[in-house]
Protein backbone atom coordinates (compact mmCIF):
# COMPACT_ATOMS: atom_id res chain seq x y z
CA UNK A 1 0.00 0.00 0.00
CA UNK A 2 2.65 2.35 0.69
CA UNK A 3 4.60 1.75 -2.86
CA UNK A 4 1.24 2.60 -4.11
CA UNK A 5 0.78 5.76 -2.45
CA UNK A 6 4.45 6.52 -3.35
CA UNK A 7 3.80 5.77 -6.56
CA UNK A 8 0.50 8.18 -7.31
CA UNK A 9 2.35 11.16 -5.71
CA UNK A 10 5.15 10.41 -7.79
CA UNK A 11 2.38 10.93 -10.51
CA UNK A 12 1.05 14.05 -9.53
CA UNK A 13 4.30 15.68 -8.89
CA UNK A 14 5.30 14.43 -12.43
CA UNK A 15 1.90 16.11 -13.84
CA UNK A 16 1.70 19.13 -11.25
CA UNK A 17 5.35 20.69 -11.48
CA UNK A 18 5.60 21.19 -15.33
CA UNK A 19 2.58 23.12 -15.04
CA UNK A 20 3.86 25.21 -11.78
CA UNK A 21 7.17 26.32 -13.38
CA UNK A 22 5.46 27.24 -16.49
CA UNK A 23 3.08 29.68 -14.75
CA UNK A 24 5.67 30.96 -12.86
CA UNK A 25 8.22 31.18 -15.38
CA UNK A 26 6.35 31.75 -18.31
CA UNK A 27 2.97 33.00 -17.23
CA UNK A 28 -0.14 31.99 -18.44
CA UNK A 29 -1.69 32.34 -21.11
CA UNK A 30 -4.02 34.62 -19.89
CA UNK A 31 -1.53 36.54 -18.29
CA UNK A 32 0.48 37.05 -21.40
CA UNK A 33 -2.47 38.22 -23.66
CA UNK A 34 -3.88 41.06 -20.68
CA UNK A 35 0.25 42.62 -20.94
CA UNK A 36 -0.13 42.26 -24.53
CA UNK A 37 -3.17 44.32 -24.23
CA UNK A 38 -2.21 46.94 -21.47
CA UNK A 39 1.30 47.29 -23.83
CA UNK A 40 -1.31 47.93 -26.85
CA UNK A 41 -3.63 50.09 -25.36
CA UNK A 42 -0.14 52.26 -23.17
CA UNK A 43 0.84 52.62 -27.50
CA UNK A 44 -2.51 53.88 -28.32
CA UNK A 45 -4.08 55.94 -25.23
CA UNK A 46 -1.76 59.43 -26.73
CA UNK A 47 -2.98 59.07 -29.75
CA UNK A 48 -6.98 59.16 -28.45
CA UNK A 49 -9.77 60.26 -29.71
CA UNK A 50 -9.08 58.60 -33.00
CA UNK A 51 -11.78 58.73 -36.01
CA UNK A 52 -12.57 54.95 -36.68
CA UNK A 53 -15.22 56.05 -39.12
CA UNK A 54 -17.27 58.98 -40.39
CA UNK A 55 -19.69 58.45 -36.99
CA UNK A 56 -17.50 56.67 -34.72
CA UNK A 57 -14.84 57.77 -32.56
CA UNK A 58 -12.33 55.87 -30.57
CA UNK A 59 -11.85 57.88 -27.33
CA UNK A 60 -11.07 54.95 -24.59
CA UNK A 61 -9.55 51.24 -23.94
CA UNK A 62 -8.66 49.91 -20.65
CA UNK A 63 -7.80 46.49 -19.06
CA UNK A 64 -9.94 45.88 -15.61
CA UNK A 65 -9.41 42.79 -14.39
CA UNK A 66 -10.71 40.22 -16.53
CA UNK A 67 -12.16 42.84 -18.84
CA UNK A 68 -10.75 44.58 -22.04
CA UNK A 69 -12.71 47.74 -21.86
CA UNK A 70 -12.94 49.70 -25.60
CA UNK A 71 -15.06 53.19 -25.45
CA UNK A 72 -16.54 54.87 -28.94
CA UNK A 73 -18.54 57.59 -29.35
CA UNK A 74 -20.93 57.80 -31.85
CA UNK A 75 -21.56 61.09 -34.09
CA UNK A 76 -24.89 62.68 -32.66
CA UNK A 77 -26.37 62.29 -36.35
CA UNK A 78 -26.51 58.68 -35.66
CA UNK A 79 -29.64 57.43 -33.62
CA UNK A 80 -28.45 54.61 -31.69
CA UNK A 81 -31.51 51.88 -31.04
CA UNK A 82 -30.79 50.57 -27.45
CA UNK A 83 -33.85 47.65 -28.22
CA UNK A 84 -31.11 46.46 -30.76
CA UNK A 85 -28.74 45.43 -28.41
CA UNK A 86 -28.61 41.67 -28.82
CA UNK A 87 -28.62 42.28 -32.39
CA UNK A 88 -24.97 44.38 -31.61
CA UNK A 89 -24.10 42.12 -29.45
CA UNK A 90 -24.46 38.99 -31.95
CA UNK A 91 -22.31 40.98 -34.21
CA UNK A 92 -19.63 41.60 -31.69
CA UNK A 93 -19.20 37.87 -31.09
CA UNK A 94 -19.14 37.28 -34.23
CA UNK A 95 -16.08 40.08 -35.52
CA UNK A 96 -14.38 38.72 -32.11
CA UNK A 97 -14.61 34.98 -33.06
CA UNK A 98 -14.45 35.15 -36.42
CA UNK A 99 -10.79 36.94 -36.19
CA UNK A 100 -7.20 36.80 -34.04
CA UNK A 101 -9.20 38.60 -31.42
CA UNK A 102 -10.68 34.98 -30.40
CA UNK A 103 -7.90 34.51 -28.91
CA UNK A 104 -8.41 36.68 -26.16
CA UNK A 105 -11.93 35.47 -25.32
CA UNK A 106 -10.18 31.76 -25.82
CA UNK A 107 -7.50 32.80 -22.81
CA UNK A 108 -10.75 33.95 -20.13
CA UNK A 109 -11.14 37.71 -20.92
CA UNK A 110 -14.40 39.58 -21.49
CA UNK A 111 -14.36 42.12 -24.16
CA UNK A 112 -16.63 44.91 -23.59
CA UNK A 113 -17.40 47.53 -26.23
CA UNK A 114 -18.88 51.07 -24.29
CA UNK A 115 -20.73 53.10 -26.85
CA UNK A 116 -21.66 56.72 -26.09
CA UNK A 117 -24.53 58.28 -28.21
CA UNK A 118 -26.61 60.89 -28.26
CA UNK A 119 -30.01 59.78 -27.07
CA UNK A 120 -33.34 61.32 -25.61
CA UNK A 121 -32.33 62.64 -22.23
CA UNK A 122 -28.75 63.59 -22.85
CA UNK A 123 -25.16 61.42 -23.71
CA UNK A 124 -26.30 57.73 -23.44
CA UNK A 125 -24.49 54.88 -23.15
CA UNK A 126 -24.59 51.21 -24.13
CA UNK A 127 -22.44 48.20 -23.13
CA UNK A 128 -22.01 45.36 -25.75
CA UNK A 129 -20.38 42.67 -23.97
CA UNK A 130 -18.63 39.45 -25.48
CA UNK A 131 -17.96 37.34 -21.99
CA UNK A 132 -14.58 34.81 -22.58
CA UNK A 133 -15.22 31.49 -23.64
CA UNK A 134 -18.12 32.63 -26.21
CA UNK A 135 -16.17 31.58 -28.95
CA UNK A 136 -16.54 28.24 -28.07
Amino acid sequence: MNRVIKIVLAVAILITVPKIIQRVMFGSPKDKAIAALRSTIQELSPTLPKKIDSVTTLTKAEVSGDTYRIYYTMDPSVQVDASRKGIVEQTAKQQICGTSKKILTDNGITVEYVYTFSGQSGDEQMSVVVPSGSCS
